[in-house]
């Protein structure tokens, strides 16, 4: 399953790029048009590409089985959350604050 958070918008002149690079029956007169016209540029299409993930660096890597251990507590501890606020899911406060920074450090994007 992907994530669309790891997806950003690709600039014009990377777009291009990659329609020359990856089609290689394109004459020379199609590739000058794509460029001059600015085919992409006006297209009604958005095209993305992959974010760069930074490496998650060692003392985090070191985390990764507590944030198993703490979202094993979270799942087991949802009854409890109900029988507290009335409400089967977490704030979005708690979310923010506690499990998505964690997560983001570890590159487990939602």
């Amino acid at each position: 399953m992907t994530s669309f958070s790891r997806l950003q918008e690709a600039s014009d002149c990377e777009v291009e790029k990659w329609l020359n690079e990856s089609i290689p029956e394109l004459s020379k007169y199609q590739k000058d048009y794509i460029s001059k016209e600015e085919i992409v540029r006006f297209s009604k299409f958005r095209f993305y590409k992959w974010k760069k993930l930074k490496p998650v660096s060692f003392t985090w890597r070191l985390t990764m089985p507590f944030f198993f251990i703490f979202w094993c507590i979270l799942f087991i501890g949802i009854p409890f959350n109900f029988l507290a606020t009335g409400h089967w899911a977490y704030t979005q406060k708690f979310i923010d604050k506690f499990y998505a920074p964690w997560m983001r450090k570890l590159n487990f994007d939602l």
